[in-house]
């Protein structure tokens, strides 16, 4: 831990918006206090912009990561700004979100669950993919994530291992949406820089074309592809229809691959559910159409004819009282049921039951929802 602390605390250089002069500006260490908030225990990561520690904040009084911009020019700070506005917005389990966005010594920093489970890209570098199911499992979790982005819009453009976290009990987030681009909110359109990792980089996004939602399959294929090929080095055995899933991924026309998150995890969904499922599920849905229908002719023919001398224009429920008007609003009669009414249905649109009201009574509920019983049910009409 020391020594990764002996890495990071060089000073780092700054580019300064006002003329370009540089600066060293020193990081911080070991119980430092960012932000009057957060104390540095440890460095998790680094990359060639920012440094991530762990930390501890006083005011919530939880562990906590923290992603300080340690080389940053306006284009890096949007972006970071970026990301924090989204991955504040954003409420899924499968995408990471983002708590808290601020400065230490001039530096940008956002604060983010701590990803106790690592990255993806830290298991397939550690060989740590130990079963076709935990493939499974990544795969449907941030297919469920990037439905979310894929509904609003929005095109992640980075999708790659060391962009998928895992909590502790080893569920998968999607996370780092600072390049992320959307096709309605021109905060977040495209400058026309292609930004990203190459070897992830759909065959459209390379060449300059448009992007769309199966952009990110793409990239999502190849991630994916480089989890499997752990296993198969390890002699497990891929099964055929996996593979040919995953070909829906990677099909260099993007008009060939699925065309978004929610229809890959629909065909991944459909695979996975046994054909005696899919039977069941059939057969319970066309049994609980016939109750129903049965239902609707048990509460038809069970019901009571009241006469009345003039049919009202409209009928008025109170209690166990229905009050009859004319298009006067005059009130015609009264009638007084044992049971309480709970609603009366005009049947008034067909010249056969022209001026007919069905009243349902006898509960506190909703008819449909009488304990699964047909409540009493009368039928007011002028004897057509």
């Amino acid at each position: 831990m020391d020594d990764d602390f002996a890495k990071t605390k060089t000073l780092v250089t700054e580019v300064t918006e006002e003329g370009g002069f540089f600066t060293e500006i020193p990081l911080p260490k070991k119980g430092d206090v960012v932000a009057e908030r957060y104390e540095i225990v440890s460095v998790l990561g680094k990359g060639g912009s920012s440094v991530v520690y762990l930390c501890y904040d006083t005011i919530l009084r939880r562990e906590t990561a923290l992603k300080l911009l340690v080389k940053s020019n306006a284009e890096s700070e949007a972006r970071l700004r970026r990301e924090a506005l989204l991955g504040s917005k954003w409420e899924h389990p499968n995408l990471l979100r983002l708590y808290d966005l601020g400065r230490h010594n001039s530096m940008l920093f956002v604060t983010m669950p701590v990803a106790e489970g690592g990255t993806l890209a830290e298991k397939i570098s550690k060989k740590e993919i130990s079963s076709f199911d935990e493939i499974l499992k990544i795969a449907k979790e941030i297919l469920d994530g990037l439905s979310l982005l894929h509904k609003g819009g929005f095109i992640h453009r980075d999708i790659k291992p060391s962009n998928i976290f895992f909590d502790k009990t080893g569920n998968s987030r999607l996370g780092d949406f600072g390049i992320i681009f959307s096709t309605t909110d021109t905060r977040y359109t495209s400058d026309g820089l292609r930004v990203g990792t190459p070897q992830y980089m759909s065959p459209e996004y390379l060449t300059g074309e448009e992007l769309s939602p199966s952009s990110d399959l793409w990239s999502l294929g190849i991630t994916l592809k480089e989890a499997v090929a752990v296993l198969t080095e390890k002699g497990f055995s891929i099964p055929q229809w996996f593979k040919k899933w995953l070909s829906g991924l990677l099909q260099q026309d993007p008009q060939r691959r699925f065309q978004n998150a929610e229809k890959a995890l629909l065909a991944l969904n459909k695979r996975l559910t046994p054909p005696h499922i899919i039977r069941k599920r059939i057969i319970v849905s066309v049994s609980f159409l016939f109750l129903l229908a049965f239902a609707s002719l048990f509460y038809f023919y069970s019901a009571k004819m009241v006469k009345v001398k003039r049919v009202p224009e409209y009928v008025k429920c109170e209690k166990n009282l229905i009050s009859a008007y004319d298009e006067d609003d005059e009130l015609l009669w009264k009638l007084e049921f044992k049971g309480k009414i709970n609603k009366a249905i005009d049947w008034g649109k067909s010249s056969k039951s022209a001026g007919r009201f069905l009243v349902l009574f006898g509960g506190t509920s909703e008819a449909e929802n009488y304990e699964g019983c047909p409540p009493t049910a009368a039928i007011i009409s002028n004897g057509g």
